[in-house]
């Protein structure tokens, strides 16, 4: 049986195939050259993976690692429950109401709180609300004087962060004043 020569590719194909290689190649070299020159400018990378790959630094990782980590933990969550934090409680109008919150206390039964009237005349509070709780006490408040009011509401223990209104009406008009209370309930 007589040999069968194989016929060259030619075409498109078999040179684009050629300038890939090639492509790659070249690629390759110029990796080396720029790593090459990253080691020559910043002295001791080689020691710096040497001492990565080293059995001592290994060991030293096993042996203080999972305390490092412990405490890390521990730290965090101080922090997450604010224990390093200074807590005092938030009770504050905005600015321009003309009104200032006296003393707060809050418990998982009721709110009370103290409002002194900072207007320059006497006010009626009609309305003091958090949530879906609400009093409607009817009570004048004069100029520089505070009253106490106690809102009866059930609310969860832990952290509050919520806005309490406070309806009012000084002479013929009907005033509303927000604050916002931060508290940690027992």
């Amino acid at each position: 049986m007589p040999k069968v020569k194989k016929k060259k590719k030619k075409g498109f194909s078999v040179s684009f195939e050629k300038k890939v290689k090639n492509a790659r190649k070249n690629v390759k070299k110029d990796i080396k050259k720029k790593f090459i020159a990253i080691e020559k400018r910043i002295p001791g990378v080689k020691e710096l993976e040497k001492k990565v790959e080293s059995k001592e630094f290994s060991s030293f990782c096993l042996t203080y690692g999972w305390a490092i980590l412990v405490i890390l933990v521990c730290v965090g969550g101080f922090f997450w429950w604010q224990y390093f934090t200074s807590y005092s409680e938030k009770c504050d109008f905005v600015d321009g109401s003309g009104l200032f919150c006296e003393q707060l206390d809050i418990t998982t039964e009721f709110i009370s709180i103290e409002i002194r009237n900072l207007n320059n005349n006497s006010i009626k509070v009609n309305q003091v609300k958090l949530k879906s709780c609400v009093l409607k006490p009817d009570q004048n408040i004069p100029d520089n004087d505070k009253r106490m009011f106690i809102v009866p509401c059930n609310i969860s223990s832990g952290r509050l962060k919520e806005k309490i209104v406070v309806g009012f009406k000084t002479g013929e008009f009907q005033k509303h004043s927000v604050a916002k209370l931060t508290e940690i309930v027992p």
